[in-house]
């Protein structure tokens, strides 16, 4: 089976990142960026996500490896009947790793494009390392 790609998929549009996503798993992936594609289908929103990894051992790589695109799966009833469709998911334009790129994850507060921020990280994803405090001042001023 072949990668997803823009290379083989060519009908599918692309816009400015307009949202910032901590955590890249499933949920998010067919809750949030589904709800963005949506939204810019129709006009509403033309945006799109720039991910941010929430764990070293996250999925970045492998999401950067087919142009962040990825099949959102449906199965539910509608009026009464039972129906299922697929969709390829178009609405993150890039993942950052902050444990490999630590400085294009902090540029993202730079952004003047952001106007939302995901998260759906755990307490588990969330951790307190006394260095971090020096990124604080860039936060605090830019969001």
């Amino acid at each position: 089976m072949k990668k997803l790609s823009y290379s083989y998929v060519k009908d599918l549009q692309r816009y400015p990142t307009k949202a910032i996503q901590f955590g890249e798993g499933s949920f998010l992936r067919a809750f949030v960026d589904w709800q963005i594609q949506q939204m810019n289908k129709r006009g509403l929103f033309q945006g799109g996500v720039t991910i941010v990894q929430s764990l070293p051992r996250g999925r970045v790589g492998q999401l950067a490896g087919q142009d962040f695109l990825f099949t959102v799966m449906l199965e539910g009833m509608q009026n009464g009947k039972a129906v299922q469709s697929h969709e390829i998911i178009s609405s993150v334009n890039n993942g950052i790793n902050p444990y490999e790129d630590y400085d294009a994850y902090l540029q993202l507060a730079h952004d003047d494009n952001i106007r939302f921020i995901f998260s759906n990280t755990t307490e588990a994803g969330i951790v307190y390392r006394e260095g971090d405090a020096s990124a604080l001042k860039s936060k605090f001023i830019n969001f």
